[in-house]
């Protein structure tokens, strides 16, 4: 069992395991089931002590609660593990570890993995719970903020409770004085404290702060399976020897409330006066130096690479030891081996084109700004009110987590009151049933014609005022106009907001369409769009088992977003090491680099390019075909007339060139990109005849063959015309778009509907006849007698 003995604290399966449960992620309401993975049975007996947390949560569902729970009474559960652990709160696999290659197997893959490194169970708990890690100068958590009591949940008081928090004041006044010696010490003296070592020494905080109320008493025979007993108490804290020590707490902080009203990067509060910097080797961090407090940092490093090289190591804290054998850790000759290319395989996608309708969906409309901003005018504020106004924040602030928590208070009484009404689940379930929110818009709504007429007029008010005078808000005005739309007809209404729906139409598909120009602005909205991809592809997963890896990288080199990757389990990145001896975060670096260097410009000749394009362009046309029919159809260039239109009722219209014709006789690569910016801007289309224009297109084909058959006709007009009229051509069937005028005698430069059976015609009048077969080439020995040679006697 070493190595693989994991203790899990709550949920529905707690105990010893040797698997890790399914953990709750890092923005849910509840952080059991806790799963610690242990290095062996003796480390595992001493955690399993901590299973009473579980019914603290219960009593009372608040990670902050929950935390200072720990810090105040971890003494009392009688566990005596004193090794490092790693917990990992957002990651594939949350838990506790004690061994740093599982924290980076659950974190692989994850951009935005978040985990630390802990001296003691106790603090691994808290940073778990809190999903916080950063501490005040006397070590203790910010999220533990002595600034405001809350209800805490504490064992019973037994029989020696004075002895048990004597001794707790003499070891926290002895911890006091141990504190104050060590920040006595120079700042040169805690660097070299901080980096001495082979490597896999730490930088222990102080200990100061914590309160034990008395050790854990033995059970008695009567209760020993009951366990200890718990409730409720207010005045746990103020009780405690430390709350008299007042001049050595730490300032207020702001509190921190669970994380079902902040997710993990609002509750990390940053209002520190000092900055840290981790320094690492090759086998992870070895120390933290305050760089608030030390004049002068080691000197940059120089590993021969180059600048730059050296401005990252330098920058990530990397040591000269750990530097020189990052340098020398290759030679070239085992780079260049590596540096070959191969081939990757293609997935076809001609049996599947529904999937390029949402690779082609972009708005050809510039982007523009519809908020109109007035620019304020900002005074320049005196150092004693900037004080007075962040003080100012801070009580807010307080007030507002205040508010927060009590507002929480009432929702969980709700949810006591839904437990006792019905009975059919627990507290926990009817919580998150009062908190969950829809988060993917199902339907779209379409235009209104009142929010035609309000944005309309709003936005002429606006623009009668001046520059600098704040604009007029729709809320403030709807009812004001209100009146006025009352007093109009329905047909008043709809001639009124005819424009104003067409121009709401084409602001809502620039919104959500066009091309930002902003980078900044690309920067955030593709941040706020893969987090919300992130969260569904995880819960995807979770409902219904599927396996999703996704890549995301910019695709400029002006961008700022960093290669971005989802997978939502292990087997994707397993998948990648073995189909192409591969990590998954190496192949969207190198996906990233090719996105950005332009390299297919360069590879690419003209030949491949126009190959490329007539490819694309055959996709493009069969989708847009079979999109008409209504099922996957094959297209005929030569005799169009013959299998699509006399089968399917199908015609071309708009068609760009001079000639009907397949992409693979075109010749030159403007052709090729004409034909398709047409189909791909609606210019040329596929439509379906009605049923009466069909019949009267098949009547005249009948009577066109019958008239070719008995009265042939020269067929050099038809060259000739060819000659003149607009290149707009629009392929149309001969009887399939009736004349608006009443006259039956047709231009005198277009031909009857008898002369052809399928053509191509542009606007003014041209005529292509596409059904006329290409003439063979006669034969060498037509007319010779064919039949066995006789040799002629002598």
């Amino acid at each position: 069992m070493a190595g693989n003995t994991i203790v899990v604290l709550g949920g529905p399966f707690p105990g010893v395991s040797r698997r890790l449960p399914v953990a709750p992620s890092s923005n849910a309401l509840s952080p059991f089931p806790i799963a610690i993975k242990c290095r062996n049975s003796d480390e595992a007996a001493e955690i399993l002590k901590l299973q009473p947390l579980a019914a603290v949560w219960t009593k009372n569902p608040s990670r902050i609660s929950l935390a200072r729970h720990i810090e105040q009474h971890f003494q009392e559960y009688g566990v005596t593990v004193s090794q490092h652990f790693y917990p990992c709160w957002k990651s594939s696999k949350n838990a506790i570890y004690t061994n740093f290659d599982d924290v980076s197997a659950a974190t692989a893959g994850w951009v935005y993995a978040r985990y630390g490194r802990e001296e003691g169970i106790k603090a691994a708990l808290i940073t778990f719970i809190m999903q916080n890690p950063k501490r005040d100068d006397n070590g203790r958590h910010l999220a533990l903020s002595d600034g405001v009591d809350v209800e805490i949940v504490e064992l019973d008081d037994s029989e020696h409770e004075e002895d048990g928090r004597a001794e707790a004041a003499a070891e926290h006044e002895a911890a006091e004085v141990e504190r104050l010696r060590q920040r006595s010490l120079s700042p040169t003296k805690q660097i070299s404290a901080q980096t001495k070592g082979k490597g896999r020494g730490t930088n222990p905080l102080p200990g100061a702060k914590e309160i034990s109320i008395q050790q854990l008493q033995q059970p008695s025979a009567g209760s020993s399976s009951r366990g200890p007993s718990l409730q409720r108490s207010q005045s746990a804290a103020a009780a405690s020897p430390a709350a008299t020590n007042t001049d050595l707490q730490p300032p207020t902080q702001p509190r921190v409330l669970a994380s079902v009203f902040k997710p993990s990067h609002i509750r990390d509060s940053d209002n520190s006066t000092y900055l840290l910097q981790r320094v690492r080797d090759l086998q992870g961090t070895v120390g933290v130096v305050h760089e608030g407090s030390v004049s002068t940092l080691q000197q940059p490093l120089n590993t021969g690479l180059g600048r730059q090289v050296d401005w990252y190591l330098n920058a990530h804290g990397y040591t000269q030891e750990a530097a020189d054998s990052i340098a020398n850790a290759y030679a070239p000759s085992d780079i260049s081996p590596a540096s070959s290319t191969t081939n990757m395989p293609r997935i076809q996608q001609t049996g599947a084109p529904s999937r390029y309708s949402t690779r082609t969906q972009i708005s050809t409309k510039t982007r523009l700004p519809w908020r109109h901003r007035t620019q304020r005018k900002v005074s320049k504020r005196t150092g004693a009110e900037k004080k007075q106004l962040a003080k100012q924040r801070r009580e807010n602030k307080e007030r507002y987590n205040n508010a927060l928590e009590a507002s929480f208070q009432v929702i969980l009484g709700e949810a006591r009151k839904l437990r006792e009404e019905f009975g059919a689940h627990s507290e926990q379930y009817y919580l998150e049933e009062i908190m969950q929110r829809p988060k993917i818009v199902q339907s779209h709504r379409g235009v209104n014609r009142w929010n035609v007429f309000l944005r309309e007029e709003v936005k002429c008010m606006n623009d009668e005022l001046p520059e600098d005078v704040p604009r007029f808000k729709s809320s403030a005005l709807a009812r004001q106009l209100k009146e006025k739309w009352s007093a109009m007809t329905q047909e008043q209404q709809i001639e009124l907001t005819e424009e104003g729906a067409s121009k709401l139409l084409e602001h809502r598909e620039m919104k959500k369409l066009s091309v930002r120009t902003v980078p900044t602005h690309t920067f955030q909205d593709a941040c706020r769009t893969l987090e919300t991809i992130e969260k569904e592809i995880m819960a995807l997963h979770a409902r219904t088992g599927v396996e999703i890896a996704m890549f995301a990288v910019r695709g400029k080199i002006g961008d700022y977003l960093q290669p971005f990757a989802v997978q939502s389990s292990s087997r994707a990145s397993d998948f990648f090491h073995l189909a192409f001896n591969t990590p998954i975060n190496e192949l969207v670096a190198r996906y990233e680099a090719y996105c950005v260097s332009g390299a297919e410009g360069v590879v690419q000749n003209y030949n491949q390019a126009l190959i490329r394009l007539k490819s694309e362009l055959v996709t493009l046309i069969a989708e847009k075909l079979s999109k008409c029919v209504g099922r996957q159809v094959r297209m005929f260039y030569k005799g169009f007339d013959e299998h699509i239109t006399s089968k399917f009722g199908v015609v071309c219209r708009g068609w760009p060139l001079p000639k009907f014709q397949s992409p693979a006789e075109m010749a030159t690569k403007n052709e090729v990109e004409l034909v398709m910016h047409a189909f791909r801007t609606g210019t040329t289309s596929f439509q379906r005849l009605t049923e009466a224009e069909w019949r009267a297109w098949d009547e005249t084909r009948f009577q066109a063959a019958l008239e070719q058959q008995t009265d042939p006709r020269d067929q050099s007009e038809s060259v000739e015309s060819h000659t003149s009229g607009d290149r707009d051509v629009e392929m149309v069937r001969s009887a399939s778009e009736p004349q608006a005028s009443s006259s039956s005698v047709p231009p005198q430069d277009v031909l009857q509907p008898s002369r052809f059976v399928n053509t191509v015609t542009t606007t003014s009048g041209m005529v292509i006849d596409t059904s006329n077969p290409k003439k063979r080439k006669k034969r060498s020995d037509a007319g010779v007698a064919r039949g066995p040679r006789r040799k002629i006697s002598a």
